[in-house]
């Protein structure tokens, strides 16, 4: 039946799924030559098609995968309710696993991130106060960036986040990694 085949096509599941995509993803960062000690995010975004993904059993195999490896664990993740999918399955692997909160990085957004934000207008001196919508269940400071704004410049279409100082693990410009 059609509803069978796209339970079957359902990603960011099961364990076996995220072995394999934390070990691709560790894999493409070896292979770009970033070093030990960065965070490998995997981005969850809460769209109509994606239902019950992620699980917890994905991310805590996401987080337990990528601890193999000279990489750090983080989720960019959509927290805009509570009732999305992934914190649910968030606070369920915080609940089976003290080390999963206390190693993971969380890039969260606002509550709906402002669109708009035209080129010279975002970055440091221009971003709101800090105060990302997070899953209730997160412990303090695991969330160190957060998506404030989407920009809609023909010229430049990206997110605009801000990270907290001192954060350790993400590339720098110069491609050193933070905080180490």
């Amino acid at each position: 039946s059609a509803g069978a085949e796209l339970m079957r096509l359902r990603f960011d599941r099961t364990a076996a799924q995220a072995r394999t995509d934390s070990e691709a993803a560790a894999r493409a960062a070896r292979g770009l030559g970033i070093a030990r000690g960065a965070v490998l995010f995997k981005d969850i975004e809460q769209v109509s098609s994606c239902r019950g993904e992620p699980t917890s059993a994905y991310l805590l195999a996401w987080y337990r995968s990528l601890a193999r490896t000279k990489y750090r664990t983080g989720f960019y993740g959509n927290t805009h309710r509570q009732s999305y999918d992934f914190p649910v399955a968030y606070c369920a692997a915080a609940a089976r696993s003290a080390h999963f909160t206390a190693n993971v990085v969380l890039d969260m957004n606002q509550p709906e991130p402002q669109l708009g934000a035209l080129r010279n207008t975002i970055g440091p001196g221009n971003a709101p106060r800090f105060h990302p919508s997070e899953p209730s269940c997160t412990p303090p400071g695991a969330t160190v960036i957060w998506q404030y704004g989407e920009s809609s410049d023909p010229a430049n279409l990206t997110d605009v986040d801000q990270a907290r100082p001192g954060t350790a693990g993400l590339l720098a410009p110069d491609g050193t990694v933070t905080g180490r």
